[in-house]
């Protein structure tokens, strides 16, 4: 159990009844390193064990009531994932750039198996309106070449993401073509840091990408460095990725070290 003093990271995101990936999945994976979570719901999925079904946006009143309850708990960090549309952007990007806290932004574009979860004018209001209050932007390759489409390395994308105001980028690697290993690469303004790790042969588990970025926000409402959260964040996903597999399961259980 977390205790009333414990950090305090707030996630929107969609729903996954199956908590392998989306606002369950973060909420457990914050239970596990002594954050509270909070959770704002943006749309409910149904999904399989392999993948995505289908999704229905949340009802703009429920969607109103939710984030100013969320926002009144004064999160130390946000992790935003799914979105749905250009009105879901819009109102959380009001809530933000009144709170102003530490936001991480996972801008889930599409489903793994290739079903778009936001349509062109969300992405382009997560564009404009989320990007510039990001403390952290982590975008796979697909989601770096649809958000910056006339950029095709990885690094020049990620800071032309840094030109419209995100503080800082994290391209994760994972989806590159089969490589021996996988490399994600940190931009911000001042510096790049490059991490490589060998791929792991198997069945990769699902919500990687969302744990990642909820592993980050964990590490930043408790005060740490970027960098350092990042690093930590990417230990922590690696071992429960070889956890997950040793098990021969898609579920992916984090613990902290």
């Amino acid at each position: 159990m977390n205790g009333a003093d414990a950090p305090h990271v707030l996630v929107i995101a969609g729903s996954d009844r199956l908590a392998y990936s989306g606002l369950e999945a973060d909420l457990r994976h914050l239970d596990a390193f002594g954050i509270a979570g909070w959770g704002v719901t943006t749309a409910r999925t149904v999904q399989s064990l392999d993948g995505f079904v289908s999704m229905d946006a949340v009802d703009a009143g429920t969607l109103d009531t939710e984030l100013e309850a969320a926002f009144e708990t004064c999160p130390d960090a946000v992790k935003i994932g799914m979105l749905f549309g250009a009105d879901v952007v819009d109102r959380v990007a009001d809530r933000i750039a009144l709170a102003r806290p530490s936001v991480v932004l996972d801008p889930v574009l599409a489903s793994s198996s290739g079903q778009p979860l936001i349509d062109d004018a969300g992405r382009s209001v997560l564009l404009s309106r989320l990007v510039p209050l990001a403390r952290l932007v982590t975008p796979n390759l697909e989601e770096l070449s649809l958000l910056v489409p006339d950029i095709e390395d990885p690094a020049d994308a990620a800071r032309a993401l840094c030109d419209r105001g995100a503080q800082a980028v994290l391209v994760k690697g994972g989806h590159a073509e089969p490589a021996s290993t996988v490399e994600d690469v940190l931009v911000m303004a001042d510096d790049i840091v490059r991490w490589s790790g060998p791929r792991l042969p198997g069945v990769v588990p699902r919500g990687t990408g969302c744990a990642l970025a909820t592993v980050v926000a964990a590490g930043l409402a408790r005060g740490a460095e970027l960098v350092d959260a990042v690093e930590a964040a990417r230990a922590a996903v690696a071992r429960g990725i070889e956890a997950a597999m040793s098990r021969g399961t898609r579920l992916l259980v984090l613990e902290a070290t």
